[in-house]
């Protein structure tokens, strides 16, 4: 709870994507599992809610979208 609200999950992933960005083939895909309700906050890097009744629970996003 100390390191709430402090931007440092932000800064995880802005470090992640940077290295995939620089690292990854470009066709490439990552998948996330998210915690219900963080959504909103990956969809921020760009990772897109997967279809629950294909794909189950998950979002995804391509590196090339990057």
């Amino acid at each position: 709870e100390a390191y709430r609200r402090q931007g440092l999950a932000q800064r995880v992933m802005d470090m992640l994507l940077h290295w995939v960005r620089v690292n990854a083939d470009p066709r490439a895909t990552l998948g996330l599992m998210s915690v219900s309700g963080l959504e909103d906050f990956y969809s921020q890097f760009g990772f897109q809610n997967r279809p629950q009744d294909v794909f189950g629970a998950g979002m995804t996003l391509t590196v090339g979208d990057l």
